[in-house]
């Protein structure tokens, strides 16, 4: 027979324990669950809301050839969103300027997004993981993204505590320095420097005037990172006798100083500086010095873009000292009394070596190898072998060793 003991069920305490166990044991479960909700949403949000700064601004890890190569929003349009325009500016055009590239200025601007792809929790890029709306606010410095946290609320604690990516000004803007040089040594002269950014999408032309007393240095303030490109004109915008530039450079610090290699009017533009930008190529094998006849050295020049305009030469000789009253390319001649504009001294008027030479008018020459010769009225070319020609156009300068 079974013992009644075993029979007997359970009592009200043992039942007020189970019951409260199993409640403790509940809350306890979701505490966690919630407690794991908010880290997974906290993360994915901090991590949403830094590559809503590298659309705005840009990914410094981004290079190409050591070069930092992405500046996002900032970069094309030229400044970060309005408050008005938010966070949506980033997924679609928010009435500025589509992308282009500008013959002007030689890079590309406008808009050109998506500036963010992918996703996180939430595939809306301008809510966290909350589902709730990020606070944007352009007009402070810096300037700044949040998110209120779990609780939706100002302020708070852990997973509560508000979220703010910021966005300062020495992020976005710098002061650019240039040295304009001759052949590596200081300046002396007067110019113009035009410096080209967008603005709104919008390619905008900032001037500022170098004195002599400056020594060649000028500065541009508040320019927003990114590809930017500056043109050199000497001694004045309004008649100038050399042009270098627009060079490309890309401004990616607070401070930045633009290559000397792009500054240098040394060479008849900058020859003795690095006047180099492969616009104009010297094709090997094709110089003859004297051979059909000994006062003139020919040659023959490979143009790669569609049609260079050249504006001026400037000529250097190894072992000789010449002058010359004649220069032909792509069958056009022009001579220092029909075509040079400075530079031209002597009987007859002719081109002294090292002394740039303007062509007036300019040339325009289209692509492909094209012929040409340099002409002295005095005496041969016989004995030398080696020709270091400069031409600047409305690319910049090459200096061509033709030998």
């Amino acid at each position: 027979m079974r013992s009644l003991y075993n029979l007997r069920g359970f009592t009200l305490l043992e039942v007020l324990m189970v019951v409260l166990l199993t409640g403790v044991l509940a809350t306890v479960s979701v505490l966690t669950i919630t407690s794991g909700i908010d880290d997974a949403r906290f993360s994915s949000t901090v991590a949403e809301m830094n590559s809503l700064r590298d659309a705005l601004i840009g990914n410094t890890d981004l290079q190409e050839g050591g070069i930092r190569s992405n500046f996002g929003y900032l970069g094309d349009i030229g400044a970060l969103p309005t408050n008005a325009q938010g966070l949506n500016a980033l997924l679609a055009n928010p009435g500025v300027p589509a992308w282009n590239v500008n013959t002007t200025s030689r890079f590309a601007l406008g808009w050109n997004g998506p500036y963010i792809t992918g996703g996180g929790v939430s595939s809306d890029y301008t809510k966290d993981s909350w589902d709730r709306n990020y606070i944007f606010d352009f007009t402070t410095n810096p300037a700044t993204i949040t998110s209120r946290g779990a609780d939706g609320a100002v302020g708070g604690t852990q997973f509560n505590q508000d979220i703010v990516v910021q966005i300062p000004l020495s992020l976005q803007r710098a002061t650019v320095h240039g040295f304009i040089s001759n052949s590596g040594s200081p300046y002396t002269g007067t110019a113009d420097v035009d410096l080209y950014y967008p603005v709104a999408g919008v390619l905008t032309t900032v001037t500022t005037a170098v004195a002599i007393a400056a020594n060649g240095y000028f500065n541009f303030a508040n320019v927003p990172f990114g590809r930017r490109s500056a043109k050199i004109y000497t001694p004045s915008k309004a008649a100038p006798t050399q042009t270098l530039g627009p060079a490309l450079f890309v401004v990616d610090k607070n401070n930045f100083v633009i290559p000397t290699e792009y500054t240098d009017t040394g060479a008849g533009g900058g020859g003795g500086g690095g006047c180099s930008a492969g616009s104009i190529t010297f094709v090997a094998g094709t110089a003859d010095f004297g051979v059909l006849t000994t006062t003139r050295i020919e040659f023959t020049l490979n143009v790669v873009p569609a049609t260079v305009v050249i504006s001026g030469i400037q000529f250097n000789l190894t072992t000789l000292n010449r002058v010359v009253d004649r220069f032909r390319l792509n069958g056009v001649n022009h001579t220092c009394a029909g075509g040079f504009t400075s530079g031209c001294s002597g009987a007859p008027s002719s081109i002294p070596e090292d002394t740039p030479a303007v062509l007036n008018p300019a040339q325009n020459v289209n692509s492909g190898n094209r012929t040409g010769y340099i002409r002295t009225p005095t005496g041969t070319f016989v004995g030398e072998t080696r020709l270091t020609l400069t031409i600047t156009h409305d690319f910049g300068c090459d200096t061509l060793i033709i030998e």
